[in-house]
């Protein structure tokens, strides 16, 4: 996994960033449960492995508000998740563009960087080289 801090930049509210990091391995965007981000509806308690073998259970969802299909921002809400995961697979599937820098990383709407090359980025951050 790769980790680089990104803040989101809600598009096209201007809301306030939100501390996340972007997760080349994370299959699904994965974030608290907190009162910043408002649930939209319960479900059945779902386990999910991860890669140290250990379970986290969710049992919330939510869409991220960006101008993307909801299947790009639905996110799992968990209640032990310490830190908000962005899923750069997720994005790529619904056909965004992740350029990663070596200070940067930037995600596209679907054909920004090859149609309109000065389109600004959905969510963008500094890269932690921690």
């Amino acid at each position: 996994t790769v980790n680089n801090l990104v803040h989101t930049r809600l598009v096209p509210q201007n809301s306030p960033p939100i501390d996340s990091i972007a997760d080349t391995g994370c299959t699904k965007h994965a974030f608290g449960d907190n009162d910043d981000i408002p649930s939209e509806k319960p479900i059945l308690p779902t386990r999910v492995r991860m890669p140290n073998n250990s379970t986290m259970i969710f049992n919330k969802i939510t869409h991220l508000n960006l101008p993307l299909s909801k299947k790009a921002t639905e996110t799992n809400l968990y209640p032990a998740i310490n830190h908000n995961l962005l899923s750069v697979p997720q994005f790529c599937d619904e056909d965004c563009t992740a350029v990663f820098t070596k200070n940067t990383v930037k995600i596209y709407t679907k054909g920004a960087v090859t149609i309109i090359p000065n389109e600004q980025p959905i969510i963008m951050g500094a890269r932690d080289h921690h």
